[in-house]
């Protein structure tokens, strides 16, 4: 099984190292996550600042 942050590197379609939202809203309908249109762009800005947070201490493994 592939790890979260291969998921996120392989999700990431421009190569830039960053998840922006529209590539986050694709990589969640591919894996049949459906955010409903009731739910508010600050919603689904939330879900991504959390997840760059993961991603990134993953990434680079935290020191505390």
């Amino acid at each position: 099984m592939m790890g979260l942050g291969q998921q996120f590197r392989k999700m990431d379609s421009s190569g830039d190292g960053l998840l922006d939202r529209s590539e986050l809203q694709k990589a969640l309908e591919a894996y049949h996550i459906r955010i409903p249109d009731e739910v508010s762009k600050m919603s689904l800005d939330l879900v991504h600042d959390v997840l760059v947070v993961v991603v990134s201490e993953l990434s680079c493994g935290s020191s505390s």
